[in-house]
Formats: structure tokens, sequence, C-alpha cells
């Protein structure tokens, strides 16, 4: 039969190849380095440019690294306004771990200092590229091949070096080995590393099957790293697709690691054979190194329909295609959630019949990558047959616990296995059903109509209006109605038995042909008085007076052997005692009111009462039953009524209680399924299954089934299944729930030792922890499956999910810490000797969210993830490795991997970490951060840049809109206030002004600073001082302590403090020097070091100049005269020719040989010298 599905396959190949173009999209992302290329750009351009030059290089580098390199042909001095023009560009970016090959070039660039903005004039070519092997090889080495660089192409992009965003309203072209797409208009916003590709994006697939891919509008982003494309709409051939949003998950080496289609995602096949697919999401996984396809996954209301000429409809929850190879052959599927598949049959056909197959999940193996070659279900499944024409035939149900499918060499259905406990029911309106049972049953095909004839093999029974059948098999075939009965076949109905050899029934008329040794017993006569021959009532009651010993025994050889031979072996016969058994001839019926014993080899018990009905070879123990298991863990079950039949071969119980030491158990019902020789096959508990364990720790464990698998020669249990909402609740020490929609338990061995355990359906674990504890936290495991590995057959070993999972730290008490969220493609646990949690492994593509109400979310990512645990706690601490990120209200970091610790709120990042907010880069070797109070430490070479800068027009020392930089051994920096502490060969500078000490503080808002001395490197700086001419000289300042707030553009000196000039040096206890405010004449007159407008000097002052020197209490120095006032403590002057000089005021000037000498009314002279220099 050509089954719908087998078309489903190119559906999905042409879902998967349109989602697929997506690829080439996620490069263009590439690492984000067009935010990089861009960025880097501006850093210098225009700053340090300062005539024309030819063969212009610039670049600028980290811990010996080149971080970047600007070259071009010419460069033309600053025009009217301090633009700059670059000609003949190009830039390369290496990247901060040299991991990159990144090339930007284009014809005229230009620079406006003002604005800040950077704007290519003209076409702009980009190519990116990976560069794994940059830190191993020698500085700026160009790669030994260059693999399939990304190409972009664009016109007028502008990019602002203040804010680090970049815009354009143009065109821009992209293109790979694999694709080629434009769009129109590109922004980037720095502040959330957000890169949109503004309208008309355009995807064209260069692959065997071109496909062309629409979207309204793009956004790219770096963590998570991700692209987002919105309402896209797909075309291939006859083929076209769309969806709400798709997104794009990249590995670290942009490759596409996973795409997801959300919101109402459909795919649709034109022609004479078309299909419609829809559904609430589609998940594409890709394999590493661009090996294609590894599964499709459509979820939430998943439909389809097929028409033209075989149509048909399916319905699911979730949809699974597995593929192999680069050409994505299609190798299996696996269908879940209430799966309903019905197939259309064409009504012209006199016997056509449309197929309706519900299961909980069913799995699909295809052949050649295009048809179908087996379906498995799992769970009790059932086949409806309807019939096209309501005249031509019953609708007819086909029931059994598991349905295996087989299609031939064209993918049409041509035969199904049904086991166990397989059930046939024909039902027509107005007439009683007729029903078959049996162990097994197989249906053959044939195309365009549908079942051609069944088998039914192991205890075959027939019910029909009264008239009941038994077989070892039966055979049925739809052209005739014929049901042929083998192996000891019976037919009996209200009053009459018949056996044969072979038995055919006509299930349409009612007809019997019986063949071989036929055998009719004619029964519940009424005596005839005025007959004779056959005028008796015979048989009647036969009453047994006192104990009634019962053995019910199989005879599988009976027929083989001569009439009433004793088997040669009588093996486990079931044994029943009881008393005045009351035995009917007439109807075969028996019972008794007494009490019954019972026993096998496996289980005892008793009832009160029993009934054995003949026409359906039905026992009832109608009361009081009592059931004791034999084995190495005794149990007792009671039940208010049991059943017992022969075909098929089972014991069913109604409100069954049991107990087992300190054990209980409940359900509805327990139905147990013996083998041949009665030894138990399996158990089956349905409705209201509860399991309870009293004591220190209890628990309690519910589900809507159990069922019990058992291994054969009473080896034990080996398999326990719970099904259908199935609830854990866990209390005493160790308190906990669980919800799953499937348990399975596996154990070995005669005591039944847990193995393993597997957890399936939408699996919630929730583990509580002790109160008391301050820094208790809950925690909440979500996953799709969970296998689970038990050791000594008591403790929790190992737990490993399947698919995308979840774990949901809650804190105990709500004010000990946030909720954290962590997922990953998948998790292990590992668990210690006494089974607590002890470990957690996640990878790939962990991910870390704390939540706190009112507050951003903290995020961090990585490749791999590990988790340490705490008993009665929580976790401990946490490490995550590889290409770990951290986002926090603005701020970023980076590292190749952090370690979390709970006690102290405190992440350490190692290997090249890098953190960052919207203002401030901070680079060391190793850095921590407080998540609680947002503070930072960093330590090794640490590099600091302040950006963002507004001028300060009113400044003088740190006014500029330049970054700002420092580096030290060591800093510690706080978020609120934002201040930093610097220590350890501190250095601070902006453009030409520069602090150096062994420890500086600095408060970006305020744009003050406070540095500290030390013996071996004491507080420096160097200023500039400009006469009424506007020469400048140079001052070195050095102190043992500087203090500075651009504000009031002052800074404050004490200890040892020094001024050093060209050809004068003043000393003394401390100083204060006055700056000029910044100029706005020209933007570079701001990058220049700060000049002195006036010095005020106290405690021990010394001026000394070639050939004299002054001493005093306290200077006045004014900058722009060059004048030098010194008062104070008898200040005095030394000149080597003409001696010293002493008064209340001496006045005199660097650059002549005047002094003022000035008295008070002790010494009212006013002595004027004048000396030869």
């Amino acid at each position: 039969m050509p089954l719908y599905l087998t078309r489903l396959r190119r559906w999905i190949g042409a879902a998967t190849i349109i989602l697929l173009l997506l690829v080439g999209a996620a490069y263009f992302y590439a690492r984000h380095k067009l935010r990089n290329a861009i960025k880097e750009v501006p850093g210098k351009i225009g700053l340090e440019i300062q005539q024309s030059a030819q063969g212009f290089t610039i670049s600028r580098s980290e811990q010996g690294r080149t971080l970047f390199k600007i070259q071009a042909s010419k460069v033309v001095q600053f025009k009217q306004g301090g633009r700059a023009e670059l000609h003949d560009v190009s830039i390369t970016l290496y990247g901060s771990d040299s991991s990159r090959f990144d090339q930007i070039y284009g014809a005229d660039f230009e620079y406006d200092p003002q604005s800040g903005d950077v704007t290519a004039k003209g076409p702009v070519q980009i190519d990116l590229e990976a560069n794994p092997r940059g830190l191993a090889t020698p500085d700026q080495t160009v790669p030994e091949e260059l693999k399939n660089p990304i190409h972009l192409k664009t016109t007028d992009l502008v990019f602002n070096q203040k804010s680090g965003n970049a815009f354009t309203k143009e065109n821009i072209e992209f293109n790979t080995p694999q694709i080629s797409g434009s769009a129109k208009g590109l922004s980037y916003t720095a502040a959330n590393n957000l890169l949109t590709l503004e309208s008309q994006v355009n995807v064209t697939f260069n692959g065997p099957i071109p496909a062309i891919m629409v979207a309204t509008r793009g956004t790219l982003t770096r963590d998570p790293r991700q692209f987002v494309l919105d309402r896209v709409h797909a075309r291939s051939a006859a083929r076209r697709g769309e969806a709400d949003k798709v997104t794009l998950y990249l590995r670290s080496d942009n490759t596409l690691d996973r795409a997801v289609a959300t919101g109402n995602v459909m795919a649709e096949a034109e022609g004479p054979s078309s299909g419609r697919f829809s559904a609430t999401q589609l998940e594409l996984l890709m394999r590493e190194n661009n090996q294609g396809i590894q599964s499709a996954i459509f979820s939430g209301d998943v439909n389809i329909e097929a028409s033209g000429a075989q149509s048909g409809e399916a319905k699911a929850r979730r949809v699974a295609f597995n593929f192999s190879g680069k050409k994505n052959i299609l190798q299996s599927a696996r269908t879940e959630g209430d799966v309903r598949l019905l197939q259309h049959q064409k009504s012209a056909s006199g016997t056509a019949q449309d197929l309706l197959l519900r299961a909980p999940a069913i799995d699909f193996v295809v052949a050649e990558g295009k048809r179908l070659a087996r379906a498995e279900t799992s769970g009790a499944a059932q086949i409806e047959i309807l019939p096209v024409q309501p005249t031509t035939g019953p609708d007819t149900l086909v029931t059994a616990g598991r349905f295996l499918a087989q299609f031939d060499a064209l993918g049409r259905l041509q035969s199904v296995h049904g086991e166990p406990d397989a059930r046939l029911v024909a039902r027509v309106p107005g007439q009683p059903d007729q029903v078959t049972t049996s162990q097994k049953l197989d249906a053959t095909f044939r195309s365009g109509s549908g079942i051609q004839s069944l088998v039914q093999q192991g205890n075959f029974t027939y019910t029909d209006n009264g008239r009941k059948a038994w077989a070892r098999q039966a055979r049925y075939t739809l052209s005739d109605h014929m049901i042929v009965l083998d192996g000891s076949p019976r037919v009996a109905d209200t009053t009459t038995d018949t056996a044969a050899h072979s038995i055919r029934l006509n299930r349409e008329t009612g007809d019997a042909y019986a063949e071989g040794d036929v055998k009719s017993t004619y029964r519940d006569l009424k005596p005839q008085s005025s007959g004779a021959l056959l005028a008796s009532a015979s048989p009647g009651d036969v009453t047994a007076k006192g104990p009634v010993q019962i053995d019910l025994e199989a005879n599988p050889r009976g027929l083989a052997t001569p009439d009433q031979t004793v088997p040669e072996e009588l093996k486990n016969p079931i044994h029943l005692k009881t008393t005045d058994l009351v035995f009917n001839q007439k109807s075969g019926n028996a019972f008794t009111k007494e009490n019954i014993e019972f026993n096998t080899p496996q289980i005892s018990g008793s009832a009160k009462g029993l009934s054995y009905t003949a026409a359906n070879n039905l026992l009832t123990l109608e009361s009081q039953v009592n059931v004791t298991f034999n084995g190495p863990i005794p149990a007792i079950m009671v039940a208010t009524r049991g059943t017992l039949t022969r075909d098929p071969r089972q014991f069913v119980l109604d409100r069954v209680h049991a107990r087992s030491a300190a054990r209980r158990g409940e359900a509805d019902k327990v139905t147990l399924y013996l083998r041949s020789d009665n030894t138990l096959d399996r158990a089956v508990a349905t409705g209201n299954v509860m399991a309870e364990a009293e004591g220190p720790s209890s628990g309690r464990f519910s589900a809507t089934q159990l069922e019990l698998l058992m291994r054969e020669n009473n080896q034990g249990i080996q398999s326990a299944i719970f099904s259908g909402d199935v609830n854990i609740e866990a209390s005493g020490a160790q308190s906990g729930e669980a919800k799953a929609r499937r348990v399975a338990f596996n154990f070995s061995g005669k005591k039944n030792i847990l193995q393993s355990a597997r957890t399936e359906g939408d699996v919630r674990l929730l583990q509580h922890q002790k109160s008391a504890s301050g820094t208790a936290q809950d925690l909440l495991l979500r996953a799709p499956a969970i296998d689970f590995v038990v050791a000594e057959g008591k403790r929790l070993a190992r737990a490993e999910t399947s698919g995308a999972a979840q774990i949901e730290i809650l804190p105990v008490q709500p004010t000990t810490g946030p909720d954290t969220l962590v997922t990953a493609g998948r998790f292990l646990a590992q668990f210690d000797a006494l089974g607590r949690l002890q470990s957690v492994h996640g990878e790939p593509d962990a991910r870390l969210v704390a939540r706190v109400p009112g507050q951003p979310d903290q995020v961090t990512t990585s490749q791999k993830l590990d988790a340490t645990f705490r008993s009665g706690s929580g976790i401990q601490s946490l490490v995550q490795q590889g290409n770990f990120t951290y986002t926090d209200n603005g701020r970023k970091a980076w590292a190749r991997q952090a370690r979390y610790t709970l006690s102290d709120h405190m992440i350490v990042l190692d290997g090249s970490p890098r953190v960052a907010d919207t203002t401030t880069d901070t680079a060391a070797h190793s850095i921590r951060l407080n998540r609680e109070t947002g503070d930072a430490y960093a330590e090794g070479d640490v590099k600091s840049t302040y950006r963002d800068l507004k001028p300060q027009s009113s400044g003088a020392l740190l006014a500029s809109a330049s970054p700002i930089h420092v580096t030290a051994r060591a800093m510690m920096a706080h978020r609120s206030p934002a201040v930093a502490v610097y220590t350890g060969a501190a250095r601070l500078w902006q453009n030409a002004n520069i602090l150096e000490a062994s420890s500086i503080q600095f408060d970006r808002d305020r744009r003050s600073v406070i540095a500290q001395g030390s013996e071996a490197q004491p507080v420096s700086t160097v200023l500039v001082q400009a006469d009424k001419n506007g020469a400048v000289t140079p001052v070195t300042i050095t102190s043992s302590g500087f203090t500075y707030t651009d504000a009031n553009r002052m800074a404050h000196l004490e200890g040892k403090v020094q001024a050093k000039g060209a050809d004068v040096t003043v000393s003394a206890g401390e100083m204060d020097i006055y700056l000029r405010a910044a100029e706005q004449s020209t933007p570079n007159q701001m990058s220049a070091p700060g000049k002195i407008d006036h010095i005020i000097a106290r405690k021990q002052v010394a001026i000394t100049q070639p050939g004299r020197h002054a001493n005093g209490e306290q200077l006045t120095y004014t900058a722009a005269e060059d004048k030098f006032v010194l008062t104070g403590g008898s200040p005095s002057i030394f000149d080597a020719e003409h001696g010293k000089v002493t008064g209340v005021s001496l006045t005199f000037f660097r650059t002549d040989d005047r002094v003022l000498v000035e008295g008070n009314n002790s010494h009212p002279t006013v002595t004027q010298t004048r000396v030869a220099r």
C-alpha cells in the first residue's frame, strides 16, 4: 500500500533543504567579526594622522600580538573641520587571540572627529576568515590556506567610534560556497551586540535543488550566538514553505549547530501528488564538519494532509526524522504523542477500505532514503478499518500490544504483524459485535483496496451473537468472508458444541462447515413426555459432598495422541481445593459458595465462592480473594473479585490492595498473563495505580498503569513499566517530587536487583533541600527523557538526559539568592556512595540564567558546564569551559573558562579573560567578578580602557573625548560607584597626559584620580608650561601622593613633591597645580598634555636654577608671566656671584635676572637687585 508517509520524506526533504539555506546566513555572522572589523577602523584614524604620507601603515598591539593593521597608499592632511581622508585602504584584523584574518578594503574613507563617524565613500569589500593556528605562528603571519571566506559587499557604511554603532541604508550582498544573498539596509548596536538586516532579506541556495528564501528582517547576536529571521517564505521548484520565525544556533566556528522554525510552520508540495505539512515548531540538528542534517523534529500539533492518487491525513504531537550522509538520506522516523494516521482509498473499489492507525508512538525504517521498509508501534495500538462505501462491510477495529508493518519494494503496505493480545472487533450498526482474539495476528494487504486476509495464531477465540469458537489459529479472507479454524477447533452456541479437524465459518451468513472427525453435542434439552428415542433431558447436576480437588493442566499434544491419553509430563498444574462443588452436565457450568484454596509454583491463595461458565470458559472467584506471592520478598494481594480465562490465559483481579513488609499498593484492576506452563509471563495493573513505602524515608508512587514483565523459569522480574501520568512523592531526610508519562525499571537476578531506569515524556524531577540551610536550594530537572544507572540495586550511580534539558535551581529561602536556570544539549549526573547527587556535566551549548525579580537576568554560556553539589544544600561550585561568556545588566565577560562558587558569589575567569560594560574594557591574566555586588578584581598584566567619553570644555588633564587607558599588575573595581583601584606599576593615560604610580584610584564618572607612590615608584606625571609667546616646555612632576579632579582642574600633591622643568626645579612638602581649561579651537588641542596655569607650593619650598637657588615656606608661580613669588619663613635667594638676599617676600622671574625684595614695618626698605648671569 503506498502509504502517504512514503512521500513524506520528499516534503520533509523540501522543508529541511529550505531551512538549510540559513547556514550561509549563519556564516554571515562569522564570529561577530563584522562588528570588530568596522569598530577597529577608527581607533586611531584622525587622531594620530598629522600630514600626508605615502605607504602609510598603523597598527595596534596587546601582549605582543597585533590586534589590527591599517594600510593606505595615501593619507590627506586634515582639512577644514578636522576631517581626514584615506585612499586605497586595506584593514586586517587578527583578533585578541590571533584567531582571525579578516580583511576590509575600499578606495576611500573619511573620518569626522567632531561626530566620531567613519564613512566609506563608495563600495566596501569584506572577507571574513578564521585563523585557528594564529597563536602558534609569528605575529601577522598570513594563514597557509584561506578556506572559503565569507564575502560581503556594501556601500556608504557609517560607523560611529563614540557609540560603536554602525549602519547603512544601501544594499548588502553576501556569498559563501553554499549560498548567496542580499538585504536592504544594515544596522549594528554595540550595547547589545545586535546586527540587523533591516528589510528585503533574500537568500539563494546554490545546491543540487536551487531554492530561494525571503524574510522581512534578520537579526544576528553574539551571545547567544544565533541568527533570527522573521516571517520567512521559501520556494524550491514546486515546493514552498513558511514560518513566523527561524532561529539558527551557531557553534564557536560559526557552523550551524541547529535551526528552529517556530510559529505557523508549513511546508507544501504542489502538483499531481500534493501535500501540506504544518506544525508549531521544526528543529533541525546538524552534524559537525558540514556533514549534513542529523535529524528534523516537528513538534506541537503536527498535521499532514496528502491529496492526489493516494490521499491521507496524519496527526501527532511530535515527529522526528533521522538522516545520514551529506546528501541527507532519510534513514528512520519516529512519531509520538496520540499518533493518528488515516489512509484514504478510492471509493470506486468495491471492497476499498480506509485505514486509521492510532498509537502512542510509531517508529519507521526507510530504505534507500525514499520508501518505507518497516514500521513498529510502541505501546498498545489499534488499526481501524473503515469501508469507503458503508454497504460493503463492517467497521473493523484491530488492537494489539504492538504492531510491526512491512512494506513492499514500492513502499506500499504489504503486511502487519500484531502481538501480544491481538483482538479484532467487527462492528455493524444494530448488530452484536463480532470479536476475535489471539496471541498473534498477521494481516496481508492488497494495493488500493485494503486488507486481503488475516491470520490469527495462539489461543484463537471468536464471538458472534452467542456463538463462540476456539482454535490454535484461524485465517480470514475478505473476499468470501470465511474464517478457517485449525488446531483443535471447536464451535459452540447456547445449545450445541461441535469439534472437528477443520471448521469454516461464514462471518456474513453465520453458516458453519466442519471436516474431519466431526463431533457435535446438543445440550440444554427439555424432556419430551410424549417422545421416545430422543425424549430425555439428560444430562443434569453433579454435586460433590465434601472436599473436591481440581488440577488445571494444558495438554498441547492431545490431538496427536490416542483418545484419553495421559500427558507424558504434568507441568505445574493450577491446583484448587474446595467443598460442595455443583456441576451441571447440561450447561457445563459449575459453582460453590464455600471457601476455595489454590496454588501454583509462584503463588498461593484463597477466595470465597466460585463459579464457572462453560460458554466462555470463565472461572470467577466471587469474593474475598487473597493471593500470596512466594518469592524472595513475600507479598500479599487482596481483591474483591477474580476471574480466570483460558483464552487468553489470564487471571484478572478487581480492586486490588497489596502489602509487602513496609510497602503497600493498590489498583482498580490487576491482570496476570500466564504462560502455557501456568508461570507468570507479565502482570498489568490499571486504574489508580499506587505504591507507597512507609518509614523514615517514605514515598508515594502513582500512575495510570503498571506493567511487570517476568523472566522465564521463575527467574524474577525483568522490568516494571509505569505509564500514564506517573507521579512520585518522596519525604523524609530527602524529599522530592517527580512526574513523567512513562517510567521503566530494569532488574536482574531472582532477587530483582534494580539495574537501571528510564523516564520519558516531559520528565520533571524536583528535589527539596532542608530550609534550615542558609544557602539551601531546591533542584528542578526537566528533560524529554532521563536514563538512570543503579549501583548495588539500591542507590543511583549515574543519570543521563536525552534531548535538550534544563535544571532550575530555586533557593529555599527567597532572600538567599536568585532563581537559576541551567540548560544544555545533554546532562550527565554522578552520585556519591550514598546515592546523593555529586556532580552534573552538561554539553553542548551550556547556558546559565540567574533571575532576580525586578532585575536584569545574569546569563553565562559555554560549550561545557560542570557543577558540584554539597549534600543537603545544593550547588557548591560551577565550572564552565569553552568560549565562556557572561552578561549582567550591560556588563559582559569572555574567557576560555570560568569557575563560580556559591559561598562567596565569585566568578573566576581564566584563559584570556576580558570584561566590558557600556564604557569600559578590562583584560588580565585572571579576573574575578562578584555576582552579588558587581565588584571586579583583576590580576596579572591588567589593561583597562575607558571609552565613550564626552569632551569636558571646562576640564584639563582628562578633558578629551579620547579613551582613557590604565595598566597595572592588579585592579579592584566597584560597580557602584564606578571607582577602580589599580596597584603595582600602575599607569594611566589619555592621549599625551600620562600618570604613573604604585597605585591609582580612578573615578570615571567624576574623572578624578587619587594616586599613591612608593620609594621604588613615586607618583609621576608630565605637564607643560607655555610662556606669553606660546613656547611650550614640559614639566615632570613627582610626589608621594597625587589627587586630581577634572572639574576644578587642580592637582594636589603631597610628600617629596618635585616639579622639574627645562631649567628650573621646584620641590616642596605639598603643591597645588592649577591647569588651564582645555582649548576647543581644533580637535587635536584637547589631546595635548595639560597646561599649567599657576602653582601654589607649601612647606619647605626650594627653587633651583642654574647659578642660583631660593627657599621659603610658600610659593606662588604664575605660568603666563613665568613669575615666582616666594613668601613665609624669611624667604631667601642665593646667587653664586652676589650672595644671599632675604626679605618678607621675594619675586623673581625664570627668564631674566630681576629680583624684587619686599619688607614689612620692621624692614620697610625695598631693594631691587640686578646681577649678571
